[in-house]
């Protein structure tokens, strides 16, 4: 009997530190509704210390109103995957490479 009472005693306990864990997921995810609800309100901008603040940071500094669009022929990533195996590097190394190249000449020929 004392066993049986020791394994109510534990199942009480159980549910008693389910419903406080229960509780307080409840109160962390309407923490975090709240959080997400006022994002709108919120300055894009922090003025942490992290860096400086945003008119020090934009003093001189301009951006031309005329954009460029880059379209890029189509590829299979099986060429992209036969130019890896070929140079004996990653996926990425080449996707990198081709993208800086492509950065570079263009800064080269502007």
């Amino acid at each position: 009997q004392k066993f049986r009472a020791a394994q109510e005693q534990r199942a009480q306990a159980n549910c008693v530190t389910r419903a406080c864990r229960k509780t307080c997921m409840g109160l962390d995810a309407l923490g975090s509704f709240a959080s997400n609800a006022t994002v709108q309100m919120r300055s894009l901008e922090t003025e942490t210390l992290i860096h400086k603040p945003r008119e020090e940071r934009k003093n001189g500094l301009e951006f031309g109103n005329c954009r460029k669009v880059v379209l890029v022929p189509a590829h299979s990533l099986d060429y992209v995957k036969a130019i890896k195996n070929a140079a004996g590097v990653s996926l990425n190394d080449v996707v990198l490479s081709a993208t800086t190249g492509a950065l570079r000449r263009y800064c080269v020929a502007n």
